[in-house]
């Protein structure tokens, strides 16, 4: 019948949707702070991150962080951003992300390794002075082109009183 069709067979361990479907990890070195991010593709009753650290690739030994999901039970993907500023320079961190389901179920994925180093100079890459209001530029426009108007009115009177 239309609408109520069914399938019956055996879905196999290899064969469960997990939780979370990860696209990306990563973690760079950003001066004394490291980003670590993390992209999904789906989290299908996921209720979220525990983010851990190790100073060692063995295994994580520091929770630092539960990052709730922001979809949870969503087929759609997510970006999610950590920083750490707990990490030292010089130093190099291993980050693992273990995925929770809505059983209590958790998946294992990484670890993802990142050097923190010193930033040796800084560089500025943009200086930009905001003015109320908008730019300033019109402003100056209409200022210069009001006392050019001044000094041509004020030239032709004194030329007419001297002739």
């Amino acid at each position: 019948s239309q609408g109520n069709e069914r399938w019956a067979g055996h879905i196999g361990p290899e064969e469960i949707p997990t939780a979370v479907t990860l696209a990306d990890f990563a973690a760079t070195s950003d001066g004394s702070v490291v980003a670590v991010t993390w992209q999904t593709v789906s989290e299908l009753d996921n209720t979220g991150f525990n983010l851990y650290r190790s100073q060692s690739p063995a295994a994580p030994d520091v929770l630092l962080a539960f990052v709730p999901s922001q979809g949870p039970g969503s087929a759609q993907g997510f970006d999610y951003p950590y920083q750490d500023d707990t990490v030292a320079p010089g130093e190099t961190y291993w980050y693992w992300l273990e995925d929770v389901d809505v059983n209590g179920v958790a998946t294992m994925h990484g670890p993802v390794s990142v050097t923190v180093v010193t930033p040796l100079a800084v560089q500025v890459v943009r200086f930009q002075a905001a003015t109320p209001g908008g730019p300033a530029w019109p402003a100056w426009f209409w200022l210069v082109a009001v006392l050019l108007a001044a000094g041509l009115i004020w030239r032709r009177r004194t030329q007419r009183s001297a002739d």
